[in-house]
């Protein structure tokens, strides 16, 4: 019954999802407390509903979720069965409220020239998404990023060769971290630049992920 309720207070919401407010937005916010992870493949869909199923857990999308895939917003159209995803969300009941759902293809690889280890591709997002030279915004720069932290040699993080300042979990247990405001923002300049982070896992594989920020000069 309970289920039943919430399925009915999440349709009520379609109509703000299908004009697409805050589907697929850059999203750069954390997770709301007391999150849940699941990773796994998309075993069925539901367009009705707007849920999807990951092995036994059901996942509801809503107004507020972010969903990407290389980096990129999508909308609920565009999951599918068969893609490997990773969501974040609260538990209400049966359901898993989703706050982020990542379509992560399984992990895409490339290979180094003169290397014979393979570097994962991670989805990774930077706040301040729009950098203010001249201007300070609170003394760092953010990366969230979809990897577990678990998983991360935090000591060999860098982003564009910058070192990490300092790094934790987040409430899904996802990679955020921290580099020098002033650092990043030597390195950059108007319109718009590209930042990768790189790092290695502790079993020392190699993982990249890339995002493209905003850049203006403060009047």
């Amino acid at each position: 019954m309970k289920q039943f309720v919430s399925t009915l207070a999440i349709l009520a919401l379609l109509p703000t999802v299908m004009a697409g407010a805050g589907l697929g937005g850059p999203g750069v916010e954390g997770p709301p407390p007391g999150s849940v992870r699941v990773e796994g493949v998309i075993a069925s869909t539901d367009t009705g509903a707007w849920q999807i199923t990951v092995g036994t857990t059901a996942i509801q999308i809503t107004a507020d979720t972010i969903l990407r895939m290389q980096g990129q917003p999508i909308t609920f159209d565009d999951l599918a069965v068969g893609q490997t995803v990773a969501a974040c969300g609260v538990e209400d009941d049966e359901l898993l409220i989703a706050h982020r759902v990542t379509v992560k293809y399984g992990g895409a690889i490339i290979n180094f020239v003169g290397s014979d280890r393979a570097t994962q591709e991670i989805v990774i997002a930077i706040a301040p998404h729009t950098l203010l030279l001249g201007f300070e915004q609170g003394g760092s720069v953010v990366v969230h990023a979809d990897i577990p932290y678990a998983e991360v040699n935090a000591d060999t993080l860098a982003l564009d060769g910058i070192a990490a300042a300092w790094a934790k979990p987040d409430d899904c247990g996802n990679l955020v971290a921290y580099f020098d405001e002033a650092a990043v923002k030597a390195i950059v300049a108007p319109p718009s630049a590209t930042l990768t982070l790189t790092g290695e896992t502790k079993s020392g594989s190699p993982f990249t992920g890339s995002d493209t920020v905003q850049v203006k000069v403060k009047p």
